[in-house]
């Protein structure tokens, strides 16, 4: 059963849309973007009576979303929307049949060749931007507990992209039922352990209840995991993917000085990389129960700020980076604080690397060596 295809109203920047999306997709839908302003939803998992009750909440979710662009317009902080780019087609499909990515699951990959080596040069770039500044390399586990986790409200805001891990209950007979059973579930233990859905997550919980002697400036590139459900079709959206990642906990003016600093990189990122796109206002993807309060709330602050660029060949933007200030929502749940006794602020960059590396192949090109020189310069001592 599908639905009329409905209109996106025309308030929606690009990353509004996803956030409707995501939120619509938590009612056992699937909702696809049809060109600019038109989306389609398909029944998933209900059936007719549960898909028609389905209906008036999606309608809710569009027109709340709406409301909150129409009071807060979107605010583009660079624009590199004049920048000319050549209308590449068939780059997901040709980079698949070439083998360069290779599916093994719904949002799945394999990388290899030109693609692999373009995504490590773009991170060895930014990694060295941030060493520059001050930053400390690290790295941490890609699992984190429940327990930690359940200081914030991680798990009430963004539930539907946890992945969940456990292990077989620890007896004889449960485990020798493991290799020979086409459903598992009720063999394994209760989870205590999820799938990093961000990287900075463990600078956080490394300084819990402690005092802060100086700022915490640190860098980490790492693979982390959001059960995307069946919007996972293509390199775009994964369910496990690579992002370079840059972290702040300290004083207040030196945070303001670091989003400052890092949103100056991102302008000398699309001068270089020739990349058309913007550096815009955005949200986080959040659960539809606290979608009304938390998007007006987080855009209502210009608490974050998305790379967005052109994907011709799917026409649309998608985030290859985000600016986020937390302020003090992490240093609050870990009772993280400075020497003065306040408090600690916090904030991070985050670069998607294979999207980055995407965006480059499908505004560029497949052929490496005919990219603009401005680019090729700019990425030529990590790409060898």
């Amino acid at each position: 059963m599908t639905f009329p295809e409905l209109n996106i109203p025309e308030t929606l920047s690009a990353s509004e849309i996803e956030t409707a999306i995501n939120a619509i997709n938590c009612y056992g839908v699937t909702a696809t973007q049809i060109g600019n302003r038109k989306l389609l939803i398909k029944n998933a998992n209900l059936n007719s009576d549960e898909f028609k009750t389905v209906f008036p909440q999606i309608e809710f979710i569009l027109a709340q979303v709406a409301l909150t662009s129409k009071r807060i317009p979107t605010e583009t902080l660079l624009n590199f929307t004049h920048v000319q780019r050549s209308h590449h087609k068939d780059i997901f499909k040709t980079l698949v049949l070439v083998g360069e990515l290779q599916s093994h699951s719904i949002g799945l990959y394999s990388l290899s060749g030109s693609f692999l080596k373009v995504m490590k040069a773009i991170d060895k770039k930014i990694e060295g931007f941030a060493m520059s500044a001050g930053a400390s390399d690290c790295e941490f586990p890609s699992l984190v507990s429940l327990r930690d986790l359940r200081r914030t409200t991680i798990l009430e805001n963004y539930p539907h992209f946890l992945n969940f891990v456990s292990a077989p209950v620890r007896s004889l007979s449960t485990l020798s039922e493991v290799g020979c059973r086409s459903e598992i579930l009720n063999l394994l233990q209760e989870p205590d352990l999820v799938c990093r859905s961000a990287n900075c997550l463990h600078s956080y919980i490394n300084c819990a209840d402690s005092v802060l002697e100086k700022d915490k400036y640190l860098t980490t590139s790492g693979k982390v995991f959001r059960n995307e459900g069946d919007e996972s079709t293509g390199i775009e959206r994964l369910r496990e993917f690579s992002v370079r990642e840059i972290i702040f906990i300290g004083d207040e003016l030196r945070l303001g000085k670091f989003i400052s600093n890092w949103t100056t990189f991102i302008k000398t990122l699309f001068e270089s990389t020739l990349l058309r796109g913007t550096l815009e206002t955005s949200v986080d993807l959040f659960f539809p129960t606290k979608l009304q309060t938390l998007h007006f709330f987080q855009k209502s602050q210009q608490r974050k700020y998305e790379m967005r660029v052109d994907i011709p060949e799917i026409e649309k933007t998608i985030s290859i980076a985000s600016l986020n200030k937390h302020e003090r929502y992490f240093t609050e749940a870990y009772n993280i604080k400075l020497a003065s006794g306040d408090l600690a602020y916090s904030g991070c960059v985050g670069f998607g690397l294979e999207r980055f590396s995407y965006a480059l192949f499908a505004q560029h090109g497949l052929d490496v060596n005919a990219w603009p020189a401005t680019l090729t310069d700019f990425l030529a001592a990590d790409l060898s």
